[in-house]
């Protein structure tokens, strides 16, 4: 009922308002309707691309390879690795034998490492050459390298001419004779590839090297004593500039007559012949020059040697091919070597350092055992121990043959109480050094230097190792006044400089070029400045054909200061010291 009531009144109110007297309105003027304004489009819905993802494996067949990508998808851009496998040369990654050297497809990939056997293509020699030159003596490291990378690098080296050529184990290369050299390299892998260097070799020793040798590396300047048998004389030694002399060599000659009983001549009473394999130095146990000293030998009736060397000058007494009584071994036991079985390494022909094993008694070489047993000490019946040894060792040597170390025959020595060397009477030169107060022992010891080199050790194919002291054969202390200054290795440092002018250097010209006043034309420094001094000198060595140069060289001098002895020395000598 409510709802039908309703219905009417709305009805009748319309009514009412389409039917009443409205008074008329003005019209408003027309306007321009709004621009009509497209509405913005609706961006499609945005759909994410289905990713896929591809698989590779790899197959490399031994080789090995780090950083392998193994999958990739559509958008990914894939670099294929490269393996390695030792002595072989990567081909490709292949998949069904077609080669793949690159990701192109989006696909699954199965590739497969191929390989081929790396062969030698060429060989490389590298030479380590100090100077523009190679001489002789000069050791040249070589190296070889086989290419490509990775290749077996064993190689055969062959140098001709061999005689006086040759190439060590761990391949350097020296020679004896200037000459050109022909090395051949050979790869172990492909005898097929080979190559050749020639090394050219001056036909002398490397100037560079000897002048390294021949100048000190400084002046010693000390105090000693040299020892002589009635009383001993405080002084002092100064060494020269060079281990060189510059002074020709003069020999007086004065024999002992033949047929005295100090001359026996080549053979032994007991029947042993002389046969030179040493130097025996000395230095004379009383006071005189080496004119006294070679006249004591000559009229000496249990005593003789060959030089007698001093200041004065250089005497000989006996022939080099004679027995002489100085080493304090006797001529009853002939020198015999024993074959050690111990090697010697590769193309080192070096006296081996030997010891005695305190537990068995035998010698050792280099610390290696040999079956060899040393002679008791039979002053105390024990084994001898090793500090009884003499101070230049116990003579061996390498044989060329049987590439082992040779020992020498010893025996104990009962006087000195000292294991030493058969071969000092028997098998050796002897020669005093005169060691007479106020004399300049640096003098005397490079004059003997300069005889050993040039009349010994040149001429008979011997070498400055086999120069040996009196205490080498018998355990007596000498030469003592060197022993005792400390300057054997000076001394031996001068015979090799000399050794070495001999023989490579006989025919050249070695000017010393120096005009201070604390040196002499020999290279001798005969004094010292008051305060350390700086020497300025030159070397010029020429071979009066294709090298000529002069070296600037310089050393310094220690001060007055550094000898106690030298006032006192110089006036109890009246500066005769240093008097040539």
């Amino acid at each position: 009922m409510k709802k039908l009531f309703a219905l009417l009144f709305l009805v009748f109110a319309l009514f009412l308002i389409g039917c009443g007297d409205a008074e008329p309105q003005e019209k408003e003027p027309k306007s321009d309707p709004d621009p009509i304004v497209d509405p913005e489009p609706t961006p499609d819905p945005i759909i994410d691309p289905v990713v896929k993802t591809y698989q590779i494996t790899y197959e490399l067949a031994g080789g090995s390879c780090e950083g392998l990508i193994e999958s990739f998808t559509d958008f990914n851009e894939v670099t294929l690795k490269t393996p390695t496998k030792e002595k072989m040369d990567f081909i490709g990654w292949f998949e069904n034998d077609v080669l793949i050297d690159k990701i192109s497809e989006n696909r699954d990939y199965n590739l497969v490492a191929k390989w081929e056997e790396i062969t030698p293509k060429e060989i490389i020699v590298e030479a380590d050459i100090k100077h523009e030159n190679v001489y002789i003596g000069d050791k040249i490291q070589l190296s070889f390298r086989v290419l490509p990378e990775g290749v077996d690098q064993s190689v055969d080296v062959k140098v001709s001419p061999k005689t006086y050529g040759s190439i060590s184990e761990d391949n350097v290369f020296t020679c004896e004779k200037g000459d050109k050299y022909t090395i051949t390299v050979i790869s172990q892998a492909d005898r097929s590839i080979k190559v050749t260097y020639v090394i050219e070799v001056k036909d002398y020793y490397s100037p560079y090297d000897l002048l390294d040798k021949m100048v000190s590396k400084e002046i010693i300047a000390k105090d000693v004593t040299s020892f002589q048998s009635t009383h001993n004389t405080e002084t002092y030694v100064i060494t020269s500039l060079t281990n060189y002399l510059f002074e020709d060599l003069v020999v007086i000659e004065n024999f002992v007559p033949e047929g005295r009983v100090n001359r026996p001549g080549k053979v032994s009473s007991a029947g042993n012949k002389f046969s030179l394999r040493y130097v025996t130095v000395h230095d004379v146990g009383y006071t005189g020059t080496a004119k006294v000293t070679s006249n004591n030998c000559v009229n000496s009736n249990n005593t003789s040697w060959h030089y007698s060397i001093g200041n004065d000058g250089i005497y000989q007494q006996l022939p080099h091919d004679e027995i002489g009584w100085h080493a304090g071994d006797g001529t009853g036991v002939a020198l015999e070597f024993y074959d050690t079985g111990i090697k010697a390494p590769a193309g080192d022909d070096t006296p081996a350092k030997v010891t005695i094993n305190q537990i068995t008694g035998n010698f050792e070489m280099n610390g290696i055992e040999t079956s060899i047993k040393a002679p008791l000490n039979s002053s105390a019946n024990r084994i001898v121990r090793n500090e009884e040894l003499p101070y230049t060792g116990i003579n061996n040597y390498v044989d060329e043959e049987t590439g082992t170390y040779w020992i020498g025959k010893t025996h104990w020595d009962t006087t000195y109480l000292t294991l030493g060397n058969y071969g000092g009477n028997l098998n050796s030169i002897g020669i005093e050094t005169s060691v007479y107060e106020g004399s300049d022992l640096i003098y005397t010891w490079q004059k003997t230097a300069k005889l050993i080199a040039v009349k010994i050790l040149k001429p008979h194919y011997m070498l400055p190792r086999d120069v040996k002291q009196h205490n080498t054969f018998s355990g007596k202390d000498c030469p003592m006044t060197m022993r005792h200054a400390n300057m054997w290795e000076y001394f031996i440092g001068c015979v090799e400089c000399e050794y070495l002018i001999t023989k490579y250097y006989r025919d050249w010209t070695i000017e010393l070029i120096c005009d201070s006043q604390y040196v002499n034309e020999k290279g001798r420094v005969i004094s010292l400045p008051d305060t350390e001094e700086e020497v300025s000198f030159k070397i010029r060595l020429s071979n009066n054909k294709d090298f000529d140069e002069t070296f600037d060289c310089s050393i310094k001098l220690p001060g007055k200061g550094v000898l106690k002895n030298l006032s006192s020395q110089m006036i109890l000598n009246e500066k005769k010291m240093f008097t040539f």
